[in-house]
């Protein structure tokens, strides 16, 4: 496990290696807490066989789920995809 005292955005799993660790044979599973910018890095060139994205059942913050959070000031149905919102210039 390699953990982080400051926020860190691993964007290519290359990166690692500036830590001495050998990526290619240390990990057979790598779990990275992520919210953007990781495909191109594991993705795009082919390094992860395959990417399971997951995520609590509970809303929190940074979810993806937006209708699950508590708005005060906002009425999701007036935005897409949440509600039927009339764009400008449509009938």
């Amino acid at each position: 496990m390699i953990l982080s005292t400051y926020l860190v955005q691993i964007v290519e799993p290359f990166s690692l290696n500036n830590l001495r660790v050998d990526i290619d044979d240390a990990f057979q599973i790598m779990a990275i807490k992520s919210r953007v910018h990781f495909r191109r890095g594991f993705h795009d060139n082919g390094f992860a066989k395959t990417i399971l994205l997951v995520e609590p059942t509970e809303p929190f913050l940074g979810t993806v789920r937006l209708d699950k959070l508590p708005y005060e000031n906002v009425d999701l149905k007036q935005y897409y995809p949440y509600g039927n919102p009339v764009f400008i210039g449509q009938g």
